[in-house]
């Protein structure tokens, strides 16, 4: 089944005519007279993934039942169409204030509801899993989101062709709207270095149909623009035109003529989403860094450096380069936790991360290994640099005392590095074994320098 449909109209031939319709496109149809009946079923666990609903119920309005939707627990975003017996703009207004997410007129458009019915199935499916997400930042500890502190949309008028004259529309949204709106051509929009607004308002051109379209999907496939929200203009003649934008990715179109107050209404929630989507963005991107970095130093932690250096030698053993790997670590590390607090110790782990990396490459990888341990790799460097470089690194921890904190003054820090060269053939266990075993005799040999040993080949 393509997904779950709750018909609710107090009618039986029209909730008959849509189930038809929706079983034939082979949607899992349930049906309901009444908004308390279609309450009930909403209540249930294998609840409908969308709603469509009359304008006018025995027990309520259809924009009455939309409200009571958005007030409950977990049916807030649940997408829901208001089908009007008649065109009615103030109605239309009324039901998109309460919460729905598009509102048609009898007689029905099937092309345009079979279009919005897939957008509107496809949006909430991407957004099925914040539930999942929620519960992973919650275990990371990550901060609650600020939606109240969202910035102002910037909205983009773009007519696709020399017409439609968008500058009254334009004109209206800026008096209606908080944030920026402004009138662009494509080739604006199209730069390379464009930066993208919020929302793209692409009107689609009466005189050579199909730019609009083509822009939409040259937008939705540049990394720049792809997850701006697009809505799409077209003109009464344009039906087929506005069902592939949605299909396409538009997250609205609209049939003109185009009321303003209708459109900015339409953008503000645009918007919203968008402003959920970024924050929802930045939280998990948050939440990755925090599984794959220590939390301490802020370098990389071993369960993503193991996996990077295997990648690492798999490539170099490809290119048949030399891959150096480090074992890196304090000597007497002991000793300073011991005589100054584990906060001491911690300062002084968080100075070494800060000296090793700024000594490293781009390339490089730094991670913690473990305890006062760190896990060095470089790519395309052979014996002879290895060995150069891990003496640098040597130096650059020796070469100036650690500050500690509060009023303990410095201490002098040193560490010991094993050094293993991987070409081809060798893998990373052997490899990480022979930096071991050299990192134990640089320890043996009296500390503050740097080994090299031998890899065995896999």
């Amino acid at each position: 089944m393509n997904g779950r449909i709750l018909i609710v109209d107090p009618l039986a031939t029209n909730r008959i005519v849509l189930r038809t319709r929706l079983a034939a496109a082979f949607y899992d149809v349930a049906q309901a007279a009444s908004g308390a009946e279609a309450l009930a079923l909403l209540a249930t666990r294998s609840g409908p993934e969308l709603v469509i609903c009359a304008d006018w119920l025995a027990d309520m309005p259809g924009h009455e039942l939309i409200r009571r939707l958005r007030d409950r627990p977990g049916l807030g975003d649940l997408p829901a169409i208001v089908i009007q017996s008649a065109d009615d703009s103030a109605a239309r207004m009324t039901a998109l204030r309460a919460g729905a997410d598009e509102v048609m007129a009898r007689p029905i458009d099937w092309l345009l509801l079979m279009a919005r019915l897939r957008s509107l199935l496809r949006a909430r499916r991407c957004d099925s899993e914040p539930p999942l997400r929620e519960d992973a930042r919650k275990a990371l500890g990550l901060a609650e989101d600020s939606p109240a502190f969202a910035r102002p949309g910037r909205v983009a008028l773009v007519p696709a062709g020399a017409e439609p004259d968008l500058s009254t529309l334009c004109r209206g949204l800026q008096i209606i709207l908080p944030g920026p709106v402004a009138l662009c051509a494509p080739d604006t929009v199209l730069r390379p270095r464009a930066e993208p607004p919020d929302v793209y308002v692409i009107a689609e051109t009466p005189t050579a149909p199909g730019k609009g379209l083509a822009l939409l999907s040259d937008l939705r496939a540049r990394p720049s623009s792809r997850d701006a929200g697009m809505l799409f203009l077209a003109a009464p003649q344009q039906r087929q035109s506005a069902a592939t934008a949605l299909d396409l990715g538009a997250c609205d179109a609209m049939i003109g003529p185009v009321e303003v107050a209708e459109l900015a209404l339409r953008l503000e929630r645009l918007i919203a989403r968008q402003n959920a989507s970024r924050r929802l963005r930045a939280t998990v991107q948050h939440g990755v860094r925090a599984a794959l970095t220590d939390p301490l130093t802020g370098v990389f932690n071993r369960r993503y450096a193991l996996p990077k250096l295997e990648r690492m030698i798999d490539t170099a053993a490809r290119r048949d380069a030399p891959c150096a790997v480090m074992l890196a670590d304090l000597d007497h590390f002991k000793r300073i936790n011991d005589r100054f607090g584990h906060g001491a110790g911690d300062a002084v782990l968080v100075e070494v991360a800060r000296r090793l990396s700024a000594e490293l490459r781009p390339a490089d990888l730094l991670a913690r290994h473990g305890g006062e341990e760190f896990l060095i790799a470089l790519p395309d460097t052979g014996r002879g640099e290895a060995l150069r470089i891990a003496r640098r690194l040597c130096n650059a921890i020796a070469g100036a005392p650690f500050a500690l904190p509060g009023k303990a003054g410095s201490v002098g820090v040193t560490i010991s590095i094993g050094v293993a060269i991987g070409g081809r053939g060798t893998a990373s266990t052997p490899l990480l074994d022979s930096a071991d075993r050299a990192l134990y005799g640089a320890k043996a040999d009296g500390r503050n320098q740097a080994l090299i040993g031998t890899a065995s080949a896999a």
